[in-house]
């Protein structure tokens, strides 16, 4: 028997509130299969649909927390690029990354195929930093 939107409001507002109280999926499938006797898959998508409406709910927050990271990554970024340490700004360069949602970008460096310094490229592109 399909779930009138009421009673699928009312699941969705159960795991919302076990997921902001800090249970992980598996006690909140456990859990609501015992209180409304649905399936796990259907809980897997309440679950789903519950994760959306708080990142909803949260985006203000969201935004003022990346806005901070992200500048505090981007000062530690500049930092390291002025003192050379490369490695360093190609970390904090993957951070900030995935930070803003980028990291599925990957530049691949083959520093087999030649001698030349890796972080060379990128030098000669933007340049040294005085």
């Amino acid at each position: 028997m399909k779930a009138t939107k009421t009673e699928i409001e009312t699941r969705l507002k159960t795991v919302y509130s076990m997921i902001t109280s800090g249970l992980n999926n598996t006690d909140i499938c456990q859990n609501m299969s015992k209180i409304y006797n649905i399936s796990h898959r259907q809980v897997y998508r309440l679950i789903d649909k519950a994760i959306i409406r708080i990142k909803e709910n949260n985006i203000p927050e969201y935004e003022k927390q990346r806005s901070i990271a992200n500048e505090r990554y981007n000062n530690l970024y500049w930092e390291s690029l002025k003192k050379k340490k490369y490695r360093d700004c190609v970390y904090i360069q993957s951070r900030i990354d995935k930070i803003n949602g980028l990291e599925n970008n990957i530049i691949n460096i083959n520093t087999n195929a030649n001698k030349k310094d890796p972080y060379q490229e990128f030098f000669e592109a933007f340049g040294e930093i005085k």
